[in-house]
């Protein structure tokens, strides 16, 4: 059993109604990074130096890779609607992404390069913050086994569903 971890104790990582902060997952800032690749003209000089060393592809395998790792485990801790849920997410913010930027050309060394100093200066970030990277993602992963819905997209989700009178039968799917 997973014991309950209340997410209003750290008080950097959360807001105010204990949501954790997009900032201090990885996976919003891989997002980022492809909105800013994705959506900047390639004509100007930034948009040129994304397009030579900058695609988030490489950051994207690697995430689906940690994610497919993470859901296996949910599936052996949790209900089958955990899965399907997360394999939501994971196709939402990941597959669906990768998909978009899939036939643009990787330069593997600098990919990688980029990915690796994207993931030191977070890790910098969470320190600077007192938290670690082990924290987060356990806060993660337990948010998402006790349907608190308080990880972004999911609590997105859920406040959408507030909004709309969504029913939380039908919400519990998302």
């Amino acid at each position: 059993m997973i014991p309950t971890i209340d997410h209003t104790k750290s008080q950097s990582t959360v807001e105010k109604l204990g949501y954790i902060r997009f900032d201090f997952l990885f996976s919003y800032l891989i997002v980022i990074w492809f909105l800013i690749y994705y959506f900047m003209d390639p004509k100007t000089t930034i948009g040129k130096q994304l397009q030579i060393y900058g695609n988030p592809k490489f950051a994207f395998c690697i995430a689906v890779l940690v994610n497919t790792i993470t859901l296996l485990w949910i599936g052996m801790v949790s209900s089958w609607t955990t899965v399907l849920k997360y394999t939501c997410m994971i196709l939402v913010i990941k597959v669906w992404l990768l998909y978009l930027i899939w036939n643009k050309h990787m330069r593997l060394p600098n990919d990688i390069f980029v990915f690796f100093g994207l993931f030191v200066l977070y890790n910098i970030y969470l320190y600077l913050n007192d938290e670690s990277l082990i924290s987060i993602y356990k806060r993660t992963f337990t948010s998402v086994i006790q349907h608190d819905d308080k990880t972004p997209l999911f609590g997105l989700v859920a406040y959408l569903g507030q909004v709309f009178n969504i029913d939380k039968d039908i919400l519990a799917w998302f």
